[in-house]
């Protein structure tokens, strides 16, 4: 069985057997479901064999296992702290009409906290919320609250936007750490929308960030930007935003973020080898992760770093006939080839500068998430 799951925002395989660790002429060991599904068995086993085994998933926070598991992160409702929660319990009816996850941690007795799914919100006759009902992650207990109490323990409120029937866009990009950015933006998309659509946008680091945000800006007929939304938040690793869009062109601007080194490998980019150094740059020419350079790899990499130069389809065919590549477009090897051809890289001889410049070797990863409910176009532009 292969099981779709994330690390980091990127997409991950994980390939599994449908063997379950079961009691001796009974179920399962670890977990079941109610409706007697097997996918949910299946589903954590591939996730704690991302993880190293069952053991290690213990410890993992439930917001990195939605996370991990959808591709994006939650969203925070952002409740105003001593408020009536009258505008909070009005958001999470909608969420919940619209068939989205709603889940919360509660701080019972003021001493543990507890991940648990919001089922629903009752309302009066003045439809005023009246109670709040929630179950357990592990499913086995549903429990009702009055909203009052429900109020006063509640720690964090979010949701999961659950979109089935979507088109989904995961694109790898890279970015300068704050310090280094020279734009207003760290990195900016154009987003063409054909037909009016619910988008899910979602933007992840491999690293945690000081600030992490983004806003989405519509092109007006005066070619002029409004605002149609902005998302930031504080020492996270990612972001994300639930919108609908009409027909029309947008503008997605990402947010320069300082990234913490608390995940970074051992070693340091000047430390890195020739090798080490391609490898990076292979990454972020291929932005749609599939291993392979194709047409618009290469041409967005103009565009982005080459002061916009076209790239022609018979220099494309040209690097293909003459280097290792496949159907899909040139291999990383196929890459290195070109690059050995103009200078010997492996002697550590002067290097070209076009992937040696700190632009990219310092640059940090981010993964931008795109589900919507029509077709959408997505572009790099450059911020400047």
């Amino acid at each position: 069985h292969k099981v779709s799951l994330h690390r980091q925002g990127q997409p991950i395989r994980v390939l599994v057997d449908g063997y379950i660790p079961c009691f001796v002429g009974g179920g399962p060991v670890l977990m079941k479901c109610l409706e007697g599904a097997a996918w949910p068995l299946l589903l954590q086993k591939a996730y704690a064999k991302l993880h190293g085994g069952y053991s290690q998933v213990l410890s993992i926070p439930v917001s990195q296992i939605l996370e991990e598991c959808f591709g994006y992160p939650r969203i925070e409702f952002g409740r105003i702290p001593g408020g009536d929660g009258l505008e909070l319990a009005h958001r999470m009816r909608v969420v919940l009409q619209f068939g989205h996850m709603v889940y919360v941690t509660l701080n019972i007795n003021n001493k543990s906290t507890h991940d648990t799914v919001v089922l629903r919100v009752d309302v009066d006759a003045s439809n005023l919320p009246t109670a709040v009902v929630v179950r357990d992650m592990d499913g086995r207990q549903m429990i009702t609250f009055s909203f009052a109490e429900f109020l006063a323990n509640l720690d964090q409120a979010s949701y999961i936007p659950l979109m089935p029937n979507a088109d989904v866009l995961v694109r790898r990009f890279y970015v300068l750490d704050s310090l280094a950015c020279e734009s207003a933006s760290a990195a900016t998309f154009a987003l063409s929308v054909a037909d009016a659509a619910t988008i899910i946008i979602g933007f992840t680091f491999e690293n945690k960030a000081t600030e992490i945000g983004f806003a989405i800006l519509r092109v007006m007929d005066n070619y002029r930007l409004h605002e149609i939304s902005s998302v930031q938040r504080r020492h996270k690793s990612s972001c994300c935003d639930l919108v609908r869009l009409d027909a029309g062109e947008y503008i997605i601007a990402l947010k320069p973020a300082r990234v913490s080194d608390d995940n970074e490998t051992s070693s340091k980019p000047a430390q890195w080898s020739p090798e080490e150094k391609m490898q990076h740059f292979f990454k972020q020419l291929d932005w749609d992760m599939d291993g392979r350079l194709n047409a618009e790899d290469m041409g967005r990499f103009m565009t982005l770093y080459e002061g916009g130069l076209s790239f022609s389809p018979s220099a494309y065919y040209w690097l293909l006939e003459h280097f290792d590549s496949d159907a899909s477009g040139l291999t990383e090897l196929g890459l290195l080839q070109y690059y050995q051809s103009n200078t010997n890289i492996l002697a550590n001889e002067h290097l070209p500068d076009d992937f040696t410049a700190p632009q990219f070797q310092h640059a940090r990863q981010c993964i931008g998430y795109f589900r919507s409910t029509k077709k959408i176009f997505l572009e790099q532009v450059n911020p400047n």
